[in-house]
């Protein structure tokens, strides 16, 4: 974790860069977040709220909170074991 956010501090400092990361590695993008000024936060609208993920693909702002392969493996029908901790 410290070295990616040394690394995407060392990015932030270059206007001429564009890069993405995805918002899952939470303690990079919550850093990023409070020190660039040229960029933002998304991530991708998510339902959660039945048995099945239904992935919207829209992006709105913010960090995401939802471990992705986690939901990938119970949307699969993997054993419990696999996804939960």
């Amino acid at each position: 974790v410290d070295a990616g956010i040394r690394f995407t501090n060392y990015l932030n400092k270059h206007k001429n860069v564009v890069y993405i990361l995805t918002t899952h590695y939470t303690d990079i993008a919550k850093n990023h977040e409070k020190t660039s000024k040229h960029s933002k936060c998304q991530l991708m609208d998510v339902d959660i709220s039945s048995n099945k993920t239904k992935y919207n693909y829209k992006l709105v702002n913010g960090i995401s909170t939802i471990c992705g392969a986690n939901q990938v493996l119970k949307d699969m029908g993997f054993p419990e074991n696999l996804y939960k901790k």
